[in-house]
């Protein structure tokens, strides 16, 4: 969830080409640009950005693959590692139910530690890495994000783990949440566990 792409130089359709599957790859926002979350609802930003991405991609997908030979009532999610835990978050929250029918889950899942990030203020660890002074508020913090380069976004949310986070197996600053608050797109709105108790 913080760096890769669906390149094709690792992800691309040379053994799917050779049978009969129409072959679609999208990539997401990653990182603090696809997973900054704040508790506010007033910002409207409670996460999982990139996991929303994912989902309009499958929506596009199922409104089109027709148009180029595919059909949208037999579509399979297939991805590894982080793709595999993206998959899997599809498979279990309702903002996703009934736009596919089958899912391959490969090295990675939502029972993965590190596939939830705990809430521990990283997008306001972030604005302070980048300048916020800490007063203001989320609304104040986001400000300077906003206004912030996406090379800076990009270096500077390597290094917000602390020793003891690291030492705790966080692995990410930014990746999947369980969301604040919830809204008509909430794709993580409880613990995943009890997603798939549910699904």
């Amino acid at each position: 969830f913080m760096r890769g792409s669906s390149g094709v130089e690792m992800y691309g359709p040379d053994y799917l080409i050779q049978k009969d599957v129409v072959f679609v790859s999208f990539n997401y926002r990653i990182g603090a640009l696809g997973f900054i979350s704040f508790d506010s609802p007033e910002l409207g930003l409670p996460g999982n950005a990139g996991l929303k991405d994912q989902n309009l991609a499958l929506r596009w997908v199922v409104d089109n693959v027709a148009n180029f030979g595919g059909d949208p009532k037999n579509i399979t999610l297939f991805g590894e590692s982080a793709g595999g835990c993206s998959v899997h978050y599809h498979m279990v929250s309702d903002l996703s139910r009934g736009l596919f029918q089958r899912a391959i889950v490969m090295s990675g899942c939502v029972l993965n530690n590190w596939s939830v990030v705990p809430r521990r203020k990283f997008s306001e660890r972030l604005a302070k890495a980048l300048g916020w002074n800490g007063q203001g508020g989320e609304r104040a913090a986001l400000e300077v994000l906003v206004k912030a380069d996406p090379e800076s976004i990009v270096r500077e949310q390597e290094i917000l783990l602390n020793e003891n986070e690291i030492e705790n197996r966080i692995l990410f600053s930014f990746g999947p949440v369980i969301e604040p608050y919830i809204t008509k797109n909430c794709m993580i709105p409880k613990d995943p566990v009890e997603m798939c108790r549910e699904a």
